[in-house]
């Protein structure tokens, strides 16, 4: 199958939302672009990001190739949709579903402001109900109002998996957001995934342009935030698999958090 023949069948379909991993619909933008294809011509109203942290430049590719806004969301496959972005940009709790909270690795509640682990209790399960489970992602909660008006709380940040954090030998975190600003402005990288080992050391792998150049920038932008102790290797491949759910993982961590 083509992605002419993926893009007619949306054509045919004609939805109004469009609904999936950044990582993936990315691909679809860029293939469709090399196919000749406008997306724009589908009169999206929105696409939908879920399961992946949506990076800057996923937003701005999804943007332009589709004509319309991007709105993230939140949620789990035990829990089903817990939070959503609304047009002013909050991350807003579906309260009326699911009840959350932010807790230390005792399990003690946080005040907003404050990242822990996020913890939900689903109200809606009829058949087995999960009380306070422990989602394994990093986030945090804000004590603000969005002038959107919907009143709803509002998850202020999620930063992802627990392991979604490289761990300095001092115990600080390191988070992908931070990574990515390393590579900001470094023109032939295509792709990228952070494995730490449980001893510390740090391996990149890096797909990028044959002309690519910046090596030794990358490395010292990195290695600034890292810091010097940290082994570093940046590694060039052709290409990163997914992992088996289909989600793209841009830090894999082996260290305790």
């Amino acid at each position: 199958l083509t992605v002419g023949w993926f893009v007619g069948k949306m054509r045919r379909f004609r939805p109004r939302c469009v609904f999936g991993y950044p990582s993936s619909m990315v691909q679809l933008c860029e293939l469709a672009a090399d196919a000749g294809e406008d997306l724009r011509a589908l009169n999206l109203a929105c696409v939908f990001s879920t399961a992946e942290t949506l990076l800057p430049h996923y937003r701005a590719t999804l943007e332009e190739a589709f004509g319309c806004p991007v709105a993230d969301g939140y949620g789990s496959r035990e829990a089903g949709f817990i939070a959503h972005q609304c047009p002013h940009g909050s991350m807003h709790i579906t309260s009326e579903n699911v009840i959350v909270e932010i807790v230390d690795p005792a399990g003690n509640p946080l005040p907003p402001g404050e990242d822990g682990e996020i913890v939900v209790t689903q109200l809606d399960c009829h058949a087995t109900l999960f009380i306070r489970y422990r989602t394994g992602d990093v986030g945090r909660l804000s004590a603000g109002e969005c002038s959107c008006g919907r009143g709803l709380d509002i998850l202020d940040a999620v930063h992802g998996r627990v392991n979604d954090f490289l761990i300095m030998p001092d115990s600080r975190r390191v988070h992908s957001s931070a990574l990515h600003a390393a590579l900001s402005g470094l023109a032939g990288i295509e792709q990228f995934q952070f494995h730490q080992t449980a001893d510390g050391a740090v391996e990149m792998r890096l797909v990028a342009t044959s002309d690519f150049s910046a090596e030794a920038a990358l490395r010292e932008n990195l290695q600034t935030r890292l810091g010097g102790e940290t082994p570093l290797t940046i590694t060039r491949v052709d290409a990163i698999a997914p992992s088996p759910s289909g989600k793209f993982r841009y830090i894999i961590s082996e260290r305790n958090f």
